[in-house]
């Protein structure tokens, strides 16, 4: 939701693992306008960061 309702720059995020033995999976993204590759990457890390956060806050809590 950062970046489809806060940034307001996506029109469409989707994530899809066809079966949880799968080691692959597939995030799929569609931006409002062109966009360099390098700002998808930024936009990437920035909420792989903010995953690696929230999942180290839950770990913290047992």
């Amino acid at each position: 939701s950062k970046f489809y309702e806060g940034a307001n720059t996506l029109s469409y995020c989707g994530f899809k693992k066809v079966h949880p033995h799968d080691a692959d999976s597939i995030v799929r993204v569609a931006y409002k306008e062109d966009i360099d590759k390098a700002v998808i990457k930024q936009n990437i890390k920035e909420c792989i960061a903010d995953a690696i956060l929230v999942y180290t806050t839950i770990r913290d809590k047992f």
